[in-house]
């Protein structure tokens, strides 16, 4: 027989974690566009459940009990623009990963931010490194969000998955939005990026890095200065995995 002690402890362990367990909110947001939305997106829980849209025309996936998924209009702050919005919100929420991922109907520019709520202390923690995006027509991006309602969302955080099919999206993005004489300097980066991929780890890094300085020195000159950023952010979260 188990000693009594270790017993009570074991219990207390496992009704504390189904206390903690389902007490979170979580908010996704996505501006983009003006007149028109010019992407979805699709939010996997950590039981796989999925909410949300792939396309306007494609059929609407609500697998998540208590989530909800919004497309709103907005004005942004004094400038008056604009916008769309789409949303994801969801009650009830467990520990895990959440795989937040969004497909692009038009080349665009969009920020996104996500928010954490623990329900029992009702206290808001906006998640760090919510940022600005870009994204081609036809191409998606995939972001892991963790979430940890014990935490009160202090350990919430979001991490875009980078790989180098990611930044050679960012290039096309940039070629199609700046145009012009931007496209010979995003071939030869593309090219780069190709030449790279297939060089072991540390020729990774170096190639990586002298990519990452070419960004840097040209940026706002011929590719527009938030895209470069974006493009050297991805650039930075694939060197930090190598």
């Amino acid at each position: 027989m188990k000693h009594p002690v270790a017993a009570f402890l074991i219990c207390l362990t496992v009704v504390s974690s189904l206390l903690a367990k389902d007490r979170g909110w979580l908010r996704i947001s996505v501006t983009a566009g003006k007149k028109t939305i010019p992407l979805h997106f699709v939010v996997t829980d950590p039981r796989g459940q999925r909410e949300g849209r792939t396309s306007d025309s494609a059929p609407y996936i609500g697998e998540q009990s208590g989530a909800s998924y919004d497309i709103e209009s907005l004005t942004m702050g004094n400038s008056g623009t604009a916008v769309k919005c789409v949303s994801y919100t969801k009650n009830f929420m467990s520990y895990g990963v959440y795989t937040l991922t969004i497909y692009g109907l038009k080349t665009t520019t969009y920020s996104y931010n996500v928010t954490t709520k623990d329900l029992e202390l009702n206290n808001n923690s906006p998640v760090p490194d919510a940022s600005l995006d870009v994204l081609p027509a036809g191409k998606t991006s995939t972001y892991n969000i963790q979430y940890d309602p014990t935490s009160g969302g202090e350990k919430t955080s979001i991490e875009k998955v980078v790989t180098y099919d990611t930044l050679r999206q960012d290039l096309l993005a940039a070629k199609e939005l700046k145009g012009g004489k931007s496209g010979e300097l995003i071939n030869q980066l593309t090219q780069k990026i190709n030449s790279t991929e297939k060089l072991p780890p540390p020729g990774q890094k170096k190639s990586l890095e002298a990519l990452l300085q070419k960004l840097i020195n040209q940026s706002g000159q011929l590719i527009h200065p938030q895209i470069s950023v974006i493009i050297q952010q991805d650039v930075k979260t694939l060197l930090r995995h190598l």
